[in-house]
């Protein structure tokens, strides 16, 4: 079975391709089908799903950390697991002074965001965003000299795109059935970067 997913679009993961998908990729998530299994990225964060119901049927199983979060009550944009900004964390209670209760950090007031940067704990030396205890950072955070790295910032730049890629999420040689480098010298890639060779040799390995 494979570890990638063929439906990878938010909400448009039907009855049938969920059907398919629990048929040909390895624990897919419940809401867009990308692999949640050991080595597809998408391990560490998934969340066990029960009685989610996406086209008519309910399903059960893992949740992608790319979905499973809430949605911003401000944008309506799908929020990364444990990366929404809740009130208790910008000085205030329950709800935000609109009602809001989940809201992504690109819709904070500029007022709500000067609270919110005074609450931070550990912040991440790169980005600055929290990467303690219920950030949504803590588990794969990396320690340094100087403080903590979040896994969106301490992974490998692909050496063909330039792309940051989070932590472990690098695709190398010897997964493609190679050595230490790939063909063209490259080292760290991406899997947007893969050839359609390298793809497949490394689709096969995963499975």
């Amino acid at each position: 079975m494979s570890t990638e997913g063929a439906f990878c679009i938010f909400g448009e993961l039907t009855d049938t391709k969920w059907t398919t998908a629990l048929l040909t990729t390895v624990d897919p998530c419940v809401y867009c089908g990308k692999s949640t299994a050991f080595g597809s990225g998408r391990f560490v964060n998934r969340t066990h799903c029960e009685g989610v119901v996406m086209d008519r049927l309910e399903r059960s199983g893992w949740g992608c950390a790319e979905c499973a979060g809430p949605e911003c009550d401000r944008c309506k944009k799908q929020i990364y697991i444990d990366e929404d900004v809740m009130a208790d964390q910008c000085g205030g209670e329950w709800e935000f002074t609109d009602g809001a209760v989940h809201v992504c950090e690109a819709c904070l007031t500029e007022t709500e965001a000067k609270a919110y940067e005074s609450e931070v704990d550990d912040p991440c030396i790169y980005c600055g965003k929290s990467t303690a205890f219920g950030s949504g950072r803590f588990v794969n955070r990396l320690a340094s000299d100087v403080g903590w790295g979040c896994a969106e910032c301490s992974g490998y730049s692909c050496d063909r795109c330039g792309i940051q890629m989070y932590l472990d999420c690098e695709v190398m040689a010897d997964q493609c059935g190679g050595d230490e480098a790939f063909d063209d010298g490259t080292v760290h890639v991406c899997e947007a970067c893969l050839t359609e060779t390298e793809a497949k040799a490394y689709a096969k390995e995963q499975s």
